[in-house]
């Protein structure tokens, strides 16, 4: 399946959401489940291609409790380049503190594309997605960020302490 071409259509102006899922021959009770297993598929063939396309759709359909396990896994995996979103998506839809641990193992896998500004705007997202949380456990994180050698890490973990008085 040719995701680009997915994605044009779906980007197009010439049709709207409702027709585009009756296009792709999903209704709207199964377009949930349907990006999840996008998202699996995309692990499974390590198709960076399928990941942009599935997180379009669900930036678009939404994101639920049910893209969480692919969602964590693709933050640490190297071989896709939607980091970013996925963090931000911990921020804002899937706010959870199981989440925690998916957040700081992403924070130990700087993805390679990142290097050329140290990984600054995926680990800021990753530590404002940590913050967010609010608990005991998303605290001592970043308290633990706020020590780390990497300056990033520290930078961001000391400012959302202080953002949240807890400096």
């Amino acid at each position: 399946m040719n995701y680009r071409e997915l994605m044009d259509d779906f980007l197009s102006d010439d049709l709207d959401h409702y027709q585009y899922i009756q296009k792709i021959n999903v209704n709207e009770e199964e377009i949930i489940p349907h990006i999840n297993n996008l998202l699996l598929e995309s692990i499974a063939d390590k198709n960076a291609d399928e990941v942009e396309y599935a997180i379009m759709l669900g930036f678009t359909y939404g994101f639920t409790e049910l893209h969480s396990t692919a969602l964590c896994r693709l933050l640490s995996e190297q071989w896709h380049i939607k980091h970013e979103d996925i963090a931000s998506l911990f921020q804002h839809e899937l706010r959870d503190q199981r989440h925690l641990d998916c957040l700081l193992k992403g924070l130990q896998n700087i993805p390679a594309y990142m290097e050329y500004n140290e990984g600054y705007s995926f680990i800021n997202q990753c530590i404002w997605s940590i913050s967010v949380l609010n608990t005991l456990e998303s605290k001592k994180a970043l308290i633990e960020l706020s020590k780390s050698e990497n300056i990033h890490k520290k930078n961001a973990a000391i400012f959302q302490l202080t953002r949240l008085n807890d400096l």
